[in-house]
Protein backbone atom coordinates (compact mmCIF):
# COMPACT_ATOMS: atom_id res chain seq x y z
CA UNK A 1 0.00 0.00 0.00
CA UNK A 2 1.02 3.62 -0.57
CA UNK A 3 1.44 4.98 2.95
CA UNK A 4 0.59 8.61 2.16
CA UNK A 5 -2.58 7.86 0.17
CA UNK A 6 -3.54 4.47 1.67
CA UNK A 7 -4.14 3.20 -1.87
CA UNK A 8 -2.86 0.03 -3.53
CA UNK A 9 0.38 0.30 -5.48
CA UNK A 10 -0.80 -2.43 -7.84
CA UNK A 11 1.87 -4.86 -6.65
CA UNK A 12 1.93 -7.72 -4.16
CA UNK A 13 3.69 -10.88 -3.01
CA UNK A 14 2.84 -14.57 -2.94
CA UNK A 15 4.96 -16.92 -0.83
CA UNK A 16 4.74 -20.67 -1.56
CA UNK A 17 5.58 -23.34 0.97
CA UNK A 18 8.09 -25.07 -1.32
CA UNK A 19 10.58 -24.07 -3.99
CA UNK A 20 9.01 -26.63 -6.36
CA UNK A 21 5.66 -24.84 -6.18
CA UNK A 22 7.34 -21.51 -6.94
CA UNK A 23 9.20 -22.92 -9.94
CA UNK A 24 5.99 -24.54 -11.24
CA UNK A 25 4.18 -21.21 -11.04
CA UNK A 26 6.95 -19.41 -12.95
CA UNK A 27 7.05 -22.17 -15.57
CA UNK A 28 3.30 -21.94 -16.14
CA UNK A 29 3.54 -18.16 -16.37
CA UNK A 30 6.27 -18.44 -19.01
CA UNK A 31 4.05 -20.87 -20.94
CA UNK A 32 1.12 -18.44 -20.68
CA UNK A 33 3.26 -15.65 -22.13
CA UNK A 34 4.39 -17.94 -24.95
CA UNK A 35 0.85 -19.08 -25.69
CA UNK A 36 -0.41 -15.53 -25.78
CA UNK A 37 2.32 -14.58 -28.23
CA UNK A 38 1.32 -17.46 -30.51
CA UNK A 39 -2.37 -16.55 -30.29
CA UNK A 40 -1.58 -12.98 -31.29
CA UNK A 41 0.23 -14.02 -34.49
CA UNK A 42 -1.67 -13.96 -37.84
CA UNK A 43 -2.98 -17.40 -38.86
CA UNK A 44 -2.31 -16.85 -42.58
CA UNK A 45 1.41 -17.17 -43.41
CA UNK A 46 0.99 -14.67 -46.25
CA UNK A 47 -0.87 -12.20 -44.07
CA UNK A 48 1.16 -9.18 -43.07
CA UNK A 49 1.48 -8.74 -39.29
CA UNK A 50 -0.64 -6.00 -37.81
CA UNK A 51 1.66 -3.48 -36.11
CA UNK A 52 -1.09 -2.81 -33.56
CA UNK A 53 -1.13 -6.46 -32.60
CA UNK A 54 2.65 -6.88 -32.45
CA UNK A 55 2.88 -4.77 -29.30
CA UNK A 56 0.45 -6.91 -27.32
CA UNK A 57 1.28 -8.68 -24.08
CA UNK A 58 4.85 -8.37 -22.92
CA UNK A 59 5.91 -9.16 -19.36
CA UNK A 60 6.50 -5.49 -18.52
CA UNK A 61 3.32 -4.15 -20.12
CA UNK A 62 1.77 -0.93 -18.88
CA UNK A 63 -1.86 -0.45 -18.01
CA UNK A 64 -2.34 1.03 -21.48
CA UNK A 65 -1.39 -2.22 -23.26
CA UNK A 66 -4.41 -4.05 -24.72
CA UNK A 67 -5.30 -7.24 -22.85
CA UNK A 68 -5.46 -10.44 -24.98
CA UNK A 69 -9.03 -11.70 -24.72
CA UNK A 70 -8.21 -15.24 -25.91
CA UNK A 71 -5.49 -15.65 -23.31
CA UNK A 72 -7.69 -14.31 -20.55
CA UNK A 73 -10.01 -17.32 -20.96
CA UNK A 74 -7.28 -19.93 -20.59
CA UNK A 75 -4.85 -18.76 -17.92
CA UNK A 76 -5.01 -18.21 -14.16
CA UNK A 77 -2.75 -15.15 -14.48
CA UNK A 78 -5.59 -12.71 -15.09
CA UNK A 79 -6.93 -10.86 -12.07
CA UNK A 80 -9.80 -8.36 -12.35
CA UNK A 81 -9.32 -8.27 -16.12
CA UNK A 82 -5.57 -7.53 -15.95
CA UNK A 83 -2.83 -9.89 -17.06
CA UNK A 84 -0.42 -10.14 -14.14
CA UNK A 85 3.31 -9.50 -14.39
CA UNK A 86 4.89 -12.35 -12.37
CA UNK A 87 8.59 -12.36 -11.44
CA UNK A 88 10.71 -13.97 -8.76
CA UNK A 89 11.14 -11.72 -5.73
CA UNK A 90 14.61 -10.53 -4.74
CA UNK A 91 16.20 -9.76 -1.37
CA UNK A 92 14.97 -6.58 0.32
CA UNK A 93 18.32 -4.80 -0.12
CA UNK A 94 18.41 -5.63 -3.84
CA UNK A 95 14.74 -4.69 -4.22
CA UNK A 96 15.44 -1.28 -2.72
CA UNK A 97 18.31 -0.73 -5.14
CA UNK A 98 16.29 -1.88 -8.14
CA UNK A 99 13.31 0.27 -7.12
CA UNK A 100 15.54 3.31 -6.76
CA UNK A 101 17.18 2.71 -10.15
CA UNK A 102 13.78 2.22 -11.75
CA UNK A 103 12.41 5.42 -10.24
CA UNK A 104 15.41 7.44 -11.47
CA UNK A 105 15.08 5.92 -14.95
CA UNK A 106 11.35 6.59 -15.17
CA UNK A 107 11.78 10.19 -14.04
CA UNK A 108 14.48 10.73 -16.68
CA UNK A 109 12.27 9.23 -19.40
CA UNK A 110 9.19 11.21 -18.33
CA UNK A 111 9.72 14.34 -20.43
CA UNK A 112 6.33 15.76 -19.39
CA UNK A 113 7.00 15.25 -15.65
CA UNK A 114 3.66 13.49 -15.23
CA UNK A 115 4.84 11.91 -11.99
CA UNK A 116 4.44 15.35 -10.36
CA UNK A 117 0.69 15.35 -10.99
CA UNK A 118 0.01 13.31 -7.84
CA UNK A 119 2.26 15.47 -5.65
CA UNK A 120 0.14 17.10 -2.96
CA UNK A 121 -3.13 15.39 -3.96
CA UNK A 122 -5.29 14.46 -0.96
CA UNK A 123 -7.37 11.34 -1.61
CA UNK A 124 -10.62 10.68 0.29
CA UNK A 125 -9.28 7.64 2.15
CA UNK A 126 -6.06 9.32 3.32
CA UNK A 127 -5.30 10.57 6.82
CA UNK A 128 -5.07 14.19 5.62
CA UNK A 129 -8.63 14.01 4.27
CA UNK A 130 -10.00 13.70 7.79
CA UNK A 131 -9.07 17.33 8.52
CA UNK A 132 -10.92 18.69 5.46
CA UNK A 133 -14.54 19.65 4.97
CA UNK A 134 -16.35 17.76 2.15
CA UNK A 135 -16.30 20.88 -0.06
CA UNK A 136 -12.56 21.39 0.42
CA UNK A 137 -11.85 17.74 -0.34
CA UNK A 138 -14.07 17.92 -3.42
CA UNK A 139 -12.08 20.90 -4.75
CA UNK A 140 -8.88 18.87 -4.63
CA UNK A 141 -10.42 15.82 -6.27
CA UNK A 142 -11.94 17.90 -9.06
CA UNK A 143 -8.63 19.63 -9.69
CA UNK A 144 -6.79 16.31 -9.92
CA UNK A 145 -9.37 14.87 -12.33
CA UNK A 146 -9.29 17.99 -14.52
CA UNK A 147 -5.49 18.03 -14.72
CA UNK A 148 -5.47 14.35 -15.67
CA UNK A 149 -7.97 15.08 -18.43
CA UNK A 150 -6.02 18.05 -19.78
CA UNK A 151 -2.70 16.22 -19.85
CA UNK A 152 -4.26 13.16 -21.47
CA UNK A 153 -5.88 15.15 -24.29
CA UNK A 154 -3.12 17.67 -25.09
CA UNK A 155 0.43 16.35 -25.63
CA UNK A 156 1.80 19.91 -25.63
CA UNK A 157 1.04 20.26 -21.93
CA UNK A 158 3.53 19.24 -19.26
CA UNK A 159 4.07 19.62 -15.53
CA UNK A 160 6.47 22.37 -14.50
CA UNK A 161 9.21 21.30 -12.09
CA UNK A 162 9.74 24.76 -10.57
CA UNK A 163 6.43 26.64 -10.87
CA UNK A 164 3.63 26.13 -8.35
CA UNK A 165 -0.05 26.95 -8.59
CA UNK A 166 -1.48 28.21 -5.28
CA UNK A 167 -5.26 28.48 -4.79
CA UNK A 168 -7.70 29.05 -1.95
CA UNK A 169 -5.88 32.23 -0.94
CA UNK A 170 -7.36 35.06 1.06
CA UNK A 171 -8.26 38.12 -0.99
CA UNK A 172 -5.85 40.29 1.03
CA UNK A 173 -2.77 38.24 0.14
CA UNK A 174 -0.56 40.21 -2.27
CA UNK A 175 2.60 39.42 -4.26
CA UNK A 176 4.89 40.47 -1.43
CA UNK A 177 3.22 38.27 1.17
CA UNK A 178 3.06 35.33 -1.25
CA UNK A 179 6.83 35.59 -1.84
CA UNK A 180 7.43 35.85 1.91
CA UNK A 181 5.34 32.74 2.61
CA UNK A 182 7.07 30.82 -0.20
CA UNK A 183 10.50 31.41 1.35
CA UNK A 184 9.17 30.70 4.83
CA UNK A 185 7.65 27.40 3.65
CA UNK A 186 11.04 26.07 2.54
CA UNK A 187 12.61 27.06 5.88
CA UNK A 188 9.75 25.49 7.86
CA UNK A 189 10.03 22.30 5.81
CA UNK A 190 13.66 21.80 6.76
CA UNK A 191 12.95 22.78 10.39
CA UNK A 192 10.43 19.94 10.58
CA UNK A 193 12.87 17.54 8.91
CA UNK A 194 15.54 18.38 11.51
CA UNK A 195 13.01 17.77 14.32
CA UNK A 196 12.01 14.40 12.85
CA UNK A 197 8.45 15.57 12.14
CA UNK A 198 8.68 14.71 8.42
CA UNK A 199 10.99 12.86 6.05
CA UNK A 200 13.53 14.71 3.92
CA UNK A 201 13.66 14.82 0.14
CA UNK A 202 14.06 11.60 -1.84
CA UNK A 203 17.57 10.67 -2.93
CA UNK A 204 16.68 10.99 -6.61
CA UNK A 205 15.70 14.65 -6.07
CA UNK A 206 19.06 15.34 -4.42
CA UNK A 207 20.88 13.56 -7.25
CA UNK A 208 19.05 15.67 -9.84
CA UNK A 209 20.04 18.85 -8.01
CA UNK A 210 23.68 17.84 -7.95
CA UNK A 211 23.61 16.94 -11.65
CA UNK A 212 22.32 20.44 -12.39
CA UNK A 213 25.27 21.91 -10.53
CA UNK A 214 23.31 23.03 -7.48
CA UNK A 215 24.35 22.56 -3.88
CA UNK A 216 22.58 19.72 -2.11
CA UNK A 217 19.21 20.96 -0.78
CA UNK A 218 19.34 21.50 2.97
CA UNK A 219 18.37 23.92 5.73
CA UNK A 220 21.49 26.01 5.05
CA UNK A 221 20.85 26.50 1.33
CA UNK A 222 18.97 29.73 0.57
CA UNK A 223 16.01 29.27 -1.79
CA UNK A 224 15.50 31.67 -4.68
CA UNK A 225 11.98 32.72 -5.71
CA UNK A 226 12.00 33.93 -9.32
CA UNK A 227 8.37 35.07 -9.26
CA UNK A 228 5.45 35.31 -6.85
CA UNK A 229 2.32 36.67 -8.51
CA UNK A 230 -1.31 37.01 -7.48
CA UNK A 231 -3.79 36.97 -10.38
CA UNK A 232 -6.24 39.86 -10.25
CA UNK A 233 -9.57 40.82 -11.80
CA UNK A 234 -9.44 43.14 -14.79
CA UNK A 235 -12.65 45.02 -13.97
CA UNK A 236 -13.10 44.88 -10.20
CA UNK A 237 -11.19 47.09 -7.75
CA UNK A 238 -10.59 46.44 -4.07
CA UNK A 239 -11.66 49.63 -2.31
CA UNK A 240 -9.37 49.04 0.68
CA UNK A 241 -6.17 48.73 -1.37
CA UNK A 242 -7.00 50.52 -4.62
CA UNK A 243 -5.68 47.50 -6.54
CA UNK A 244 -7.61 45.25 -8.86
CA UNK A 245 -9.32 42.61 -6.73
CA UNK A 246 -7.47 39.34 -6.15
CA UNK A 247 -8.91 36.22 -7.77
CA UNK A 248 -7.76 34.14 -4.80
CA UNK A 249 -4.97 32.29 -6.57
CA UNK A 250 -1.49 32.85 -7.93
CA UNK A 251 1.82 31.31 -8.90
CA UNK A 252 5.21 30.84 -7.24
CA UNK A 253 8.25 30.04 -9.35
CA UNK A 254 11.51 28.83 -7.80
CA UNK A 255 14.89 28.49 -9.45
CA UNK A 256 15.18 24.95 -8.08
CA UNK A 257 12.87 21.94 -8.27
CA UNK A 258 13.90 20.83 -4.78
CA UNK A 259 12.87 24.16 -3.23
CA UNK A 260 9.54 24.09 -5.09
CA UNK A 261 8.94 20.58 -3.74
CA UNK A 262 9.74 21.66 -0.17
CA UNK A 263 7.42 24.64 -0.47
CA UNK A 264 4.56 22.52 -1.82
CA UNK A 265 4.87 19.87 0.87
CA UNK A 266 4.81 22.38 3.74
CA UNK A 267 2.36 24.93 2.34
CA UNK A 268 -0.26 22.58 0.84
CA UNK A 269 -3.29 22.10 3.12
CA UNK A 270 -1.51 24.00 5.93
CA UNK A 271 -4.05 26.04 7.96
CA UNK A 272 -1.24 27.92 9.72
CA UNK A 273 0.48 29.13 6.55
CA UNK A 274 -1.39 32.44 6.21
CA UNK A 275 -2.82 32.63 9.72
CA UNK A 276 -1.87 35.71 11.80
CA UNK A 277 0.64 34.98 14.57
CA UNK A 278 -0.97 34.21 17.96
CA UNK A 279 -1.00 37.10 20.46
CA UNK A 280 1.85 37.10 22.95
CA UNK A 281 0.87 36.01 26.43
CA UNK A 282 2.33 37.08 29.71
CA UNK A 283 4.70 34.68 31.41
CA UNK A 284 2.95 31.98 33.39
CA UNK A 285 -0.40 32.28 31.60
CA UNK A 286 0.10 29.44 29.12
CA UNK A 287 -1.95 26.30 29.61
CA UNK A 288 -0.69 22.79 28.90
CA UNK A 289 -1.04 21.80 25.26
CA UNK A 290 -2.35 25.22 24.24
CA UNK A 291 0.41 25.72 21.66
CA UNK A 292 -0.64 22.48 19.96
CA UNK A 293 -4.34 23.37 19.79
CA UNK A 294 -6.05 21.99 16.71
CA UNK A 295 -6.85 24.49 13.98
CA UNK A 296 -10.52 24.73 12.90
CA UNK A 297 -11.57 23.26 9.59
CA UNK A 298 -11.82 25.78 6.76
CA UNK A 299 -10.08 27.14 3.66
CA UNK A 300 -6.55 25.88 3.26
CA UNK A 301 -4.02 26.49 0.48
CA UNK A 302 -4.24 24.13 -2.49
CA UNK A 303 -0.72 23.87 -3.90
CA UNK A 304 0.12 21.92 -7.07
CA UNK A 305 2.85 21.93 -9.68
CA UNK A 306 1.59 24.16 -12.47
CA UNK A 307 0.72 22.94 -15.97
CA UNK A 308 2.70 24.56 -18.79
CA UNK A 309 2.15 24.60 -22.55
CA UNK A 310 5.34 24.14 -24.55
CA UNK A 311 3.87 25.96 -27.57
CA UNK A 312 3.07 29.03 -25.46
CA UNK A 313 6.53 28.97 -23.90
CA UNK A 314 8.11 28.67 -27.34
CA UNK A 315 6.18 31.68 -28.68
CA UNK A 316 7.06 33.65 -25.56
CA UNK A 317 10.75 32.84 -26.01
CA UNK A 318 10.61 33.88 -29.67
CA UNK A 319 8.99 37.22 -28.79
CA UNK A 320 11.60 37.84 -26.11
CA UNK A 321 14.38 37.01 -28.55
CA UNK A 322 12.87 39.39 -31.12
CA UNK A 323 12.70 42.24 -28.59
CA UNK A 324 16.31 41.63 -27.56
CA UNK A 325 17.38 41.66 -31.22
CA UNK A 326 15.49 44.88 -31.90
CA UNK A 327 17.04 46.55 -28.86
CA UNK A 328 20.52 45.48 -29.92
CA UNK A 329 19.90 46.76 -33.47
CA UNK A 330 18.88 50.18 -32.17
CA UNK A 331 22.01 50.69 -30.16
Amino acid sequence: MEHTTNRSRGTGFVCYLTRDATEKCLAEYAQAIKSASILDQPTDQHQKPDPKQSKKLIPTQSILTPEPSLTAKSTPFVLSGRFLNVTLAVARSEATTLAQEGKVRRRAEDKRNLYLMREGVIFPDSEAAKSLTPSELSKRQQSYAERKRLLATNPNLFMSRTRLSVRNLGLKVDDKELRKIALLAVKKYWDEVSKGLREGLESEVIQEEEKEGNAAPSATRKPLVKQAKILRSKDRVDSSTGLNRSLGYGFIEFSSHADALCCLRWLNNNPRAFAPPPPKKEAGTETAGEEAAEQPKGKRPIVEFAIENQLVLKRRAERSKGRDGAAAGGM
